[in-house]
């Protein structure tokens, strides 16, 4: 979806009904609130662009989305080693990899606000990457996941 950084064009949001489901509830949840905050953030970039409040909010906004991923990625990976999953440094890699990517896009943003690059990753790099995420690498976690705590939720 390619827009011009200054577009009033409403930005196409992400569904719940997209998510791949997983076998593991709690997992579900927490990528649907996922959803929610980067549609938050979808709907205040073309905004941001021209309102200085909704620039304050739009910033407001990233950091809730990168303290979200932080939590995210942390409890998973504490399920993760708790359980033994087998492949825990391929995912925990992907995760370290992926936040540090969205801090450096943030901070990029905070610095020269660069309205252009932070669209593109946030319209078109992180939707892809996380939906890509939950149908491979989360998949087989919650699976596993699911079969080693089955009778203990």
């Amino acid at each position: 979806m390619e827009q011009n950084a200054h577009s009033p064009q409403a930005p196409r949001l992400l569904s719940h009904d997209d998510l791949p489901r997983l076998a593991f509830p709690e997992m579900n949840a927490v990528h649907e609130d996922e959803i929610d905050l980067l549609n938050e953030v979808l709907v205040l970039l073309p905004q941001a662009a021209t309102y200085a409040e909704a620039r304050h909010a739009l910033d407001y906004r990233l950091q809730a989305l990168l303290d979200h991923m932080r939590t995210h990625f942390s409890r998973e990976e504490e399920l993760m080693r708790q359980y033994g999953f087998p492949v825990y440094p391929v995912h925990k890699g992907e995760h370290d990899r992926v936040f540090a990517e969205l801090e450096q896009v943030i901070a990029d943003w905070q610095t020269d606000s660069d309205m252009a690059a932070l669209r593109h990753y946030i319209h078109e790099v992180f939707p892809s990457w996380l939906f890509q995420h939950i149908a491979s690498m989360d998949q087989v976690t919650a699976r596993f996941l699911a079969e080693v705590t089955q009778g203990q939720r």
